[in-house]
């Protein structure tokens, strides 16, 4: 009997497998006409939405501002209405007391000076009373501090009523007026007497 040669069992780690070699260059894919408009088109959306966004913001911000102008506008409108009309009230009560037809034969008194000695006083005392009950009754007076000290210590003024002469004089005038300021009251009052009505800066 034939002997067979067996052929001995090989190391796989030693086995050699001819694979065939694969080309590791980059693919280059040729520019078509779809491809460069879609990257145009893609552009000009990004560009677009960015200056979209910039034009929403830019008129967001006017629009803002012109709701904060018209905001401001009311308030300084009705800040505007409120002061006209408390001058308006602080008016009409000068002018109660100016059309007064009592309080106009003292100050006629007052104004003569050929009046007796006690006319004048009397008249004098009578105005600046009412002129105080007036001032106390509409706000034109200077209230007591809030720790006031019983001590002989003049308290400044801030609000009063006075009655003045043509000339500029203080004639009678409620309690604590504050001081008038010479300069320029005569011209300011010259004025005003032709208006009947007017506001001048202590």
């Amino acid at each position: 009997m034939a002997e067979t040669n067996t052929p001995a069992p090989q190391d796989p780690s030693k086995l050699k497998i001819n694979t065939p070699q694969v080309d590791q260059a980059p693919v280059k894919r040729p520019w078509n006409l779809t491809t460069i408009l879609a990257v145009v088109f893609l552009g000009l959306f990004t560009v677009g939405g960015v200056l979209g966004i910039l034009k929403f913001v830019d008129s967001e911000k006017k629009r803002t501002l012109r709701d904060w102008q018209t905001q401001m506008g009311l308030v300084a409108e009705t800040r505007g209405a409120a002061v006209e009309t408390w001058l308006s009230s602080q008016f009409d009560v000068l002018r109660t007391i100016a059309s007064n037809e009592s309080q106009k034969i003292y100050i006629d008194t007052l104004l003569n000076e050929g009046a007796a000695a006690d006319q004048r006083e009397g008249a004098e005392n009578f105005l600046r009373n009412y002129l105080k009950k007036m001032a106390e009754a509409n706000g034109f007076f200077t209230p007591p501090p809030a720790l006031e000290i019983n001590a002989n210590v003049v308290r400044e003024g801030i609000a009063g009523i006075a009655v003045v002469a043509p000339s500029g004089q203080i004639l009678v005038a409620s309690e604590f007026l504050p001081a008038l300021k010479e300069d320029g009251f005569i011209d300011v009052l010259k004025e005003n007497a032709a208006r009947q009505r007017g506001l001048w800066n202590m």
